[in-house]
Parts: C-alpha cells; structure tokens; sequence
C-alpha cells in the first residue's frame, strides 16, 4: 500500500519513497512559500527534550530554533513534520541541533540554512548518522565510506573474536610502547598489551579501532586486586530486634518517636520495594536480610534521608524514606554513610538556606536577630566541616601516604607488570 505525503510524495508502508529508485533531496523538500506551515507554539520557558527553552526564535515557517541551558535544536510543526519519512521522522517533532537537524535540512531545504549547507551536504550527514533510517527511508543502500557509523559497526562485527583496542597510554616501562587496553566481543574478556608506539600510530584505519594480535603484541598478567577495606556498610547489621512493632513501641515509650513518629516509621517499614531481582519485599524484610546503611543527601537546602542495601558486586538499591525512619534506623545500629565533613557541609547548607529565608522576611529587630543567629550558626558549621575535612585528609595520608607517594607505587606496580608481559604461546 502507497500513501502520498503533504508535499506530494509517495510512500509505501515501509517509510519508503516507491516512485522513485532513490529520490533526490532537492526534489522531497520542495515547497513554495503559499503553503501553511502550521505553528509550532513554541515560547521562551516552554519544555523542550533539553530542558526549558531559554530562548527561542523563529526559524522559518513552521520551524522554531530553540536553546536550553544544555542543548537545543528545531521543532517542527505537524505539517513540517509529516514531509518527513517516518523511517527518519521523529513524532514529536523535536531535532537536536548536532546531528537530527541534518535529517531537517535534507528534506526542508527552503529553510534560511547556510550557503554552505545545502540538501546534498545534509544528506551526506544523514548517511554519516543516521545509515539504516536513510536506507528505510530512501529505498538507497550505503556504500563503504559513506558513512563512518555503519563501516566502524561492520568492522567490529567482522573481528568479533579479535582484541579490539578500547584505549591506550604510554608504557611506564619503555618510551617507545604504548599500554593498549582492549576488549574481545564475543565472550567479553578484557586484557592488556604493549605494543610499539609507532605500529599503532600507523596501523590505525581512519577511525577504525586498532587491533592487537596476543601472537606478537605481549600480554600483561592481571593486576593485583587490592585487598578489601573494612566496609562498615556490610560488616554490621543493623539490630533487628529494635525493628519489630514490640520494639517501635518500647521506641515510642522511652522518648526515642513520638506518637506520630512511630506511626510514620512503622509504615514505612512495611512498604513495599521492587529489588534488583524483580522480589517484592517490605523495608523491614530487607532490613532483616541484608546489610544496609542509611544516607542524606541535600540540595537548596533541604535534606532527603535514604536507605541503601548494597550488594558484593557493589550494585546499589536506594529506598527514600522520611526524618524518622532515618533517625530510627540509626539508632537501631543503621551505619550512616557520610563521612563528618559531608554531614557538616550539609548541615551548613540547610542552616544557611533557613537564614537566607529568615533575612528576606525580616521586618523586625528581633527577626533580623533571629537571622543573624541563624547565619551565624551556618557559618560555624562551615567551619567545622573544613576542620572535619583536613581531619580526614590527615588520616588518609597517614594511612595511605601522600598523592605523589601512592602515584609512584602506582607506576611502580605498573611497570613490574609490563617487564611480566608475555606472548601468547
């Protein structure tokens, strides 16, 4: 079945064009300028993929140019859009403006672009991009070279069972090498391998990964996994005891809760959490499971409270739950995550929000006061979080020697390493 799109065009049900063997660019967008365009109701402050427009300009009929804080590119109106494949066409009309808006000028090339863009060059960077929709959407096939997306993709998967460089930095042990550090795809194994540093300058195809052959290039032995840390975080469990409702309500009794507080917390203990393996738990089943820790995290001012269990292979699950459950959870033995500076810092933030906001709404002397002293406390705070932090930064050195000194062990350990590289046999 063939439809006929809003410039005449037609199209069968594959996003194809069907009249034509491989149409031409200048031919799919052209359009004359008594045609409606549509609108596309764009504004400043409006929501685009990027984030809020922050400004905005109108690019020609039916096409409005927008830029975010981030990124930014085209919206179509409906009528722009639909000139458009479907195969190349993205339905909510939106293009970012690195790559996608090549796929507008390809087929709107009425639009004010550049002299030195025209709709051959947008097409080209289709290809570049975007090859299996421009195929989809063309009826055209992609020859070698004309797009370095699908020729570094037929590569990868031609030397699948190959070392496929990923990255490379100079040898700590001969100037004249360099350390490759490659991937095989098919079973997933990863290695390292001196190689000389003028072979894989030459040997490099364009933008083809280089490949390492283990019959010349000698491999690296595994590098020596540190020994574990002691990890607060697993090695103590929180007292599950002090988790069932028996001892919530001792809690409650003995001035830990108060009565809505205990509420809360029981609540939440009994909601209910989707783990990493698809299991259906409540918080207090995972409590008396697993390890977990507890953690705060603080922006503009305002502290949220979290659980997180953690698994051996360091994958985390984060489970949001309110100022009482924390608290509660701390007490019952939960470790907090933060290390006294962090905390400190984050208590400054908030204390130093709640005096900014007591400031602006200061009309008396004793409410400037009250903002004052509020200031005051955050600036103390401040303090102690830098005196926590070089604290902690004279701890780690003792234990762990200065940066310059760890640096050289490090390149020590490498270049030992690198006089242990062998050749496969």
């Amino acid at each position: 079945m063939t439809t006929i799109d809003a410039v005449g065009n037609l199209h069968d049900n594959a996003g194809r064009f069907s009249q034509k063997e491989n149409s031409a660019p200048a031919s799919l967008g052209t359009t004359t300028d008594a045609r409606d365009w549509g609108s596309t109701g764009v504004r400043e402050g409006s929501r685009t993929p990027w984030g809020s427009a922050d400004w905005v300009e109108q690019f020609g009929p039916g096409v409005t140019s927008v830029s975010t804080a981030g990124h930014g590119g085209l919206k179509l109106s409906t009528e722009r859009n639909a000139v458009i494949p479907p195969a190349l066409r993205n339905a909510n009309g939106w293009y970012e403006e690195d790559c996608e808006v090549a796929i507008v000028g390809m087929f709107h090339p009425d639009l004010p672009w550049s002299r030195t863009s025209s709709a051959e060059s947008f097409e080209e960077r289709v290809k570049e991009w975007f090859p299996d929709q421009w195929e989809a959407a063309t009826g055209g096939q992609i020859q070698p070279g004309e797009s370095n997306k699908r020729d570094r993709a037929v590569f990868l998967a031609e030397h699948a069972g190959d070392f496929v460089a990923t990255s490379a930095i100079s040898s700590e042990s001969d100037d004249s090498m360099v350390l490759v550090s490659a991937r095989r795809a098919d079973d997933g194994a990863e290695e390292q391998f001196l190689v000389p540093r003028e072979e894989y300058k030459a040997r490099r195809a364009g933008d083809m990964p280089f490949l390492v052959d283990p019959s010349r290039h000698p491999k690296l032995p595994p590098a020596p996994q540190p020994e574990p840390a002691r990890n607060l975080r697993r090695t103590e469990r929180i007292r599950t005891d002090r988790i069932s409702g028996s001892a919530i309500s001792q809690a409650y009794i003995d001035g830990v809760l108060t009565a809505a507080a205990r509420d809360r917390v029981s609540s939440e203990l009994d909601g209910r959490w989707q783990e990493r393996d698809g299991r259906i738990s409540t918080l207090r089943q995972i409590i008396e499971r697993d390890p977990v820790f507890v953690s705060a995290h603080e922006e503009h001012g305002r502290l949220s409270y979290r659980v997180v269990q953690e698994s051996d292979s360091g994958s985390r699950q984060v489970m949001k739950v309110s100022k009482a459950t924390f608290d509660f959870l701390t007490a019952a033995g939960a470790v907090d995550d933060r290390p006294a500076s962090h905390r400190l810092q984050q208590e400054a933030n908030v204390a130093r929000a709640r005096a900014d906001q007591l400031h602006r709404t200061a009309y008396t002397a004793e409410e400037r006061r009250k903002a004052d002293v509020a200031r005051a406390k955050a600036m103390g705070l401040d303090d102690a979080a830098r005196i926590a932090r070089h604290e902690e930064q004279e701890r780690d050195i003792a234990e762990n020697g200065t940066f310059a000194e760890r640096e050289a062990r490090r390149k020590q350990a490498q270049r030992d390493r690198e006089l242990a590289a062998t050749i496969a046999s």
